[in-house]
C-alpha cells in the first residue's frame, strides 16, 4: 500500500482502534482491496499486499502487544497450500490460526479463506461463515477482498438483492460514491 493509503487507514482507526495491532489488521485489508482494484491484479498480488500492509500498519499507532499478523497470514496460506480440502482446511485454520476476535486470528483466517476460495467472494463468505468464531468479521473481510478482485459480476445477484432489502442498502449507490471520491482524489 501507498503511504497515503496507510495515512488514511490510520486516520480511520484513530477514534476507536488506535493500536498498532488494530492498524496492522486494517492496513492489511485496505492494502489487499487496493491491490485487487488494480487492472490485471490476481490473487497472489492481493495476498502479498495484505502481508506488506500488515507490516507497515504495525509501525503506526499506539504500541500494544499482539502476534505479528503477517506471520499468521503466512501460516494461514501454508495451511491452504497443503490442499487437504475445504472442510479439513477450515478446521486447520480454526485450530492453528484461530478464529477469535483477535486481529492475528480473524484477519489472518480471513486471508486464508480468501486463498481457499480462490478469490471467489461467494465461496469466501460461505467458508468464513462455516469456520466458526468471529464469522461476521471474517466473512466481511474475505467477501470485501474477493469482491474487490472479482467485481460485482462475481456476486450472486439474488443474494445481493436480499442483503440490500433486508438492510435497506443501496450498494450500487455506495460504490458510485466511493468511485467519485477516488476519482476526485487523483
Amino acid at each position: 500500500g501507498s503511504p497515503r493509503l496507510l495515512d488514511q487507514v490510520v486516520e480511520a482507526c484513530l477514534p476507536t482502534h488506535a493500536t498498532c495491532v488494530a492498524i496492522s489488521g486494517a492496513a492489511a485489508v485496505a492494502s489487499a482491496v487496493a491491490a485487487a482494484c488494480v487492472e490485471g491484479a490476481g490473487l497472489a498480488d492481493l495476498l502479498a499486499a495484505a502481508r506488506l500492509g500488515a507490516v507497515a500498519g504495525r509501525a503506526r499507532g499506539e504500541w500494544a502487544w499482539g502476534t505479528p499478523l503477517e506471520g499468521r497470514i503466512d501460516l494461514a496460506l501454508a495451511l491452504v497450500a497443503r490442499g487437504k480440502g475445504v472442510q479439513a482446511t477450515l478446521a486447520d485454520l480454526g485450530s492453528y490460526v484461530g478464529a477469535d476476535m483477535l486481529v492475528a486470528e480473524s484477519v489472518a483466517a480471513a486471508f486464508g479463506v480468501v486463498a481457499l476460495a480462490g478469490g471467489d467472494p461467494m465461496k469466501a463468505v460461505v467458508y468464513a461463515a462455516n469456520l466458526g468464531g468471529d464469522t461476521d468479521t471474517m466473512a466481511a473481510i474475505a467477501g470485501a477482498v474477493c469482491g474487490a478482485l472479482g467485481g460485482i459480476e462475481a456476486i450472486d445477484p439474488d443474494l445481493l438483492s436480499q442483503v440490500e432489502a433486508a438492510n435497506r442498502l443501496d450498494l450500487a449507490g455506495e460504490a458510485r460514491a466511493v468511485e467519485a471520491i477516488q476519482t476526485q482524489s487523483r
